[in-house]
């Protein structure tokens, strides 16, 4: 299976789990992979930098950014 691409994968199994996608990442592709319930602060900073530097890249210039108090967050 080490030859595998995920598309491979995907074409000879109709149905995983998270478990054994976690496994496969880990161990075939040796990446640091773990199961989360929260993807909230990597959706969140993926977003964000991409974005800046997207609009880097274009010539905008960032936006400054300020620090929000815990009273003003909602």
């Amino acid at each position: 299976m080490s030859g595998m691409t995920g598309y491979d994968l995907l074409k000879k199994v109709k149905t995983c789990s998270i478990d054994a996608i976690c496994e496969f990442l880990k161990n075939i592709k040796c990446y640091d992979a773990m199961i989360s319930d929260d993807a909230g602060s990597f959706v969140c900073n993926y977003l964000c930098y991409n974005s800046l530097r997207f609009a880097e890249q274009k010539g905008h210039n960032s936006p400054p950014f300020s620090r929000i108090n815990k009273e003003t967050k909602m």
